[in-house]
């Protein structure tokens, strides 16, 4: 075993707040998953690896000895990123199931422990929709059989579903756009095939398979992760004594004041989530008509939408608009550019990237919101002033995953009042106020310069929005979608002077994806409570809004079979949340996270050897009258024959705890 090949510093650059770009089926994601493909071949020569049709990765550390109809303890998570997303997004929960995966290695060769399960570390593909507008693909194809049905009935191929997807890559990505996934999934076999060469890693050993496993192999399903929401920082904070008297120190929306807090002063804590999210998503189209434009209305909808979910009981929703973009119906468009005659603005507004379902609303830098909120108020001063005039001509936002908060977007207009931006004093002062008070509300800033060169629709402009609605707790999806035709929908339409019966087609939502929140084994969650006590460790309950791959790879059933797996996430506390390139966890609290994560699984192996044990040689289970099958098999054994193999030595090793004297005490009570 090579122990320097799971070193937290070969996977990681702590401090580093470089953004990360393994964008799914990418180059860079296929190099950073042959890193762990090749520490775990190092660890022990039975670790087999296997990788399927949608590009799921397996190690599997096989067990000696199998209980009838054992199986297997699942944890791991996904190592593709957001565009521009922080490194310990997923990564750190494969580096900690990974990490566990040594632990065994080690105590099962110093005969400490006998493994009575396959262990298995998977690293699921595509966890996150920034490529194929569909988050947790690895995990979903696990969970659904070969052929499943639609809403109407009609069957079809999971599999070949997933293939057509369409590749959403741009230009600037330093990645081609393969055309759909199934192109994309040849360039990462080939990657992967290339990284097992360069590496000159033992080919025997690494398996191309259908599915790496399916939910009735799954007995749990452990997930590590860092938290998303500022949550248990701020718990952890106000639990320390450094800091208790301080609320102010809690009073931020993305992270503390550099310098203000020492975090290695802090107590340890990790969270344990109650309960995980699933997004309802989908597509917004907003029309024109003679009398509205649609930029004015697909603002009113986006502050609407971000109202519904502050208003939403028990901060049950939440949700984000990640793109903003006007269009031409026709697909026609000419170009404008500022001359002497007219002049065009570009007005760009900077906020915060961040994970739309882990972010609270209220912590959120999103510039689309801010924008939306200064169209409306530019509005306002037109109908209210006649010295100024606006038009808003376009609307542009780069084009992140739907699970994004965006944290750029570009108006264009045209304005009888000069206007600028980076100057106050050259500003007018109701525009200047207006920026002032959208700033300091959301966390965003302003710039503005004259536009040249810049394309507008041209006959019939449409604006073209993706909403992300995640909700928990007492939210369902059917209930988030009243909520959001009632507040948002109906609410924009009242306030733009019109109603869904005058104009059925202005606002069209069309449904993409649909879940309901998920909760957690309520057995796993007491095992972690008890295990924090014995280590002096906080436990903090939270909810995760966003979706993760743990959620998605245990449904209700499989090919008609009741799914009995059971599942655990837990937290580590993090600032900046997951889909910033700014994120940051501190090292202490990643070593905390990690050995809970490591007991809660050895303590379940552990479980497993004493029923092991009990099944072998409890008097209790012994008598002459019983029956009882042989572990690994399905081989009726009696008492009688079990007691004469067990003096025989065919258990020796099998229960490597039992010395020489325990093993006679065993045979006394037998």
């Amino acid at each position: 075993m090579n122990k320097e090949a799971i070193s937290f510093d070969n996977f990681f650059n702590y401090g580093d707040t470089t953004p990360i770009n393994r964008i799914a089926y990418s180059k860079a994601d296929a190099e950073y998953k042959i890193k762990y493909i090749k520490a775990m071949l190092e660890m022990d020569d039975s670790i087999e690896i296997s990788i399927d049709s949608i590009g799921n990765i397996c190690a599997t550390l096989p067990a000696r000895y199998h209980l009838v109809n054992s199986k297997a303890i699942v944890a791991g998570s996904h190592t593709d990123s957001v565009r521009d997303g922080g490194q310990y997004d997923g990564s750190l929960g494969v580096f900690m199931a990974m990490k566990t995966m040594e632990d065994l290695v080690q105590r099962k060769n110093s005969k400490d422990l006998e493994l009575y399960a396959d262990y298995k570390v998977v690293i699921f593909a595509c966890e996150e929709s920034t490529r194929f507008n569909m988050a947790c693909i690895g995990s979903s194809y696990i969970a659904n059989p070969d052929y499943v049905k639609d809403a109407d009935g009609n069957e079809y191929n999971y599999l070949e579903s997933l293939l057509n997807k369409k590749d959403t890559l741009k230009d600037s990505d330093e990645e081609p756009n393969q055309g759909f996934l199934a192109q994309a999934l040849l360039q990462f076999r080939q990657y992967i095939e290339e990284g097992i060469i360069n590496e000159d890693l033992n080919r025997t050993r690494i398996k191309f398979v259908d599915k790496v496993i399916t939910p009735l192999e799954i007995d749990q399903l452990y997930e590590g992760h860092i938290e998303q929401s500022q949550q248990l920082i701020k718990e952890q904070i106000l639990a320390s004594e450094e800091y208790e008297n301080d609320p102010e120190k809690v009073n931020f929306k993305r992270a503390p004041k550099k310098g203000s807090i020492d975090f290695k002063k802090l107590p340890p804590l990790v969270g344990r989530v109650l309960g995980i999210g699933k997004p309802v998503r989908g597509n917004i189209v907003v029309k024109s008509t003679s009398s509205t434009n649609p930029i004015i209305t697909a603002a009113h909808l986006i502050v609407n939408n971000r109202q519904m979910a502050l208003d939403s009981e028990t901060d049950s929703i939440r949700t984000s608009i990640p793109e903003f973009n006007s269009f031409d119906e026709n697909d026609e468009y000419e170009t404008l550019s500022s001359d002497e005659n007219h002049t065009y603005y570009k007005i760009e507004c900077f906020g915060e990237s961040d994970h739309s379902g882990g972010t609270p609303m209220q912590d959120r830098c999103d510039s689309n919101v801010a924008m939306s909120e200064l169209i409306i108020e530019l509005q306002k001063l037109q109908e209210k002033d006649p010295n100024y005039k606006f038009e808003f001509l376009a609307a542009k936002t780069p084009i992140y995953g739907m699970n994004q908060i965006q944290d750029k977007t570009n108006l264009y207009i045209s304005s009888s009042s000069p206007i600028d931006f980076s100057n106050k004093e050259n500003n007018p002062a109701p525009i200047q106020a207006i920026i002032e008070k959208i700033s300091q509300k959301h966390g965003t800033s302003f710039n503005s310069s004259i536009a040249k060169d810049f394309t507008v629709p041209k006959s019939k402009p449409i604006v073209q929005l993706k909403n992300d609605m995640r909700q928990n707790g007492v939210a369902t999806a059917k209930k988030t979608l009243e909520t959001f035709n009632r507040d948002v929908v109906e609410k924009t339409l009242s306030e733009i002077g019109t109603t869904s019966t005058e104009n059925p087609d202005l606002i069209k939502f069309t449904e993409t994806s649909r879940g309901n929140p998920i909760l957690t084994a309520k057995e796993l969650l007491s095992d972690f409570v008890n295990i924090c006590k014995k280590r002096n460790i906080i436990c903090s309950d939270i909810l995760s809004y966003p979706g993760h791959d743990c959620a998605v790879a245990l449904p209700k059933e499989y090919n008609g079979k009741k799914v009995t797996g059971k599942r655990i996430l837990i937290f580590i506390p993090s600032i900046f949340g997951s889909h910033n390139p700014q994120e940051q966890t501190w090292r202490e609290a990643i070593e905390t996270g990690t050995s809970v994560f490591n007991d809660l699984i050895v303590s379940r192996f552990k479980i497993l050897q004493r029923q092991a044990y009990n099944h072998m040689v409890s008097p209790r289970l012994h008598t002459s009258e019983s029956m009882v099958p042989e572990f690994g098999s399905n081989e009726i054994i009696t008492s009688k024959k079990r007691t004469e193999r067990f003096k025989e030595g065919m258990y020796d090793g099998i229960i490597p705890e039992l010395n020489d004297d325990e093993k006679g005490e065993i045979l006394k009570n037998l």
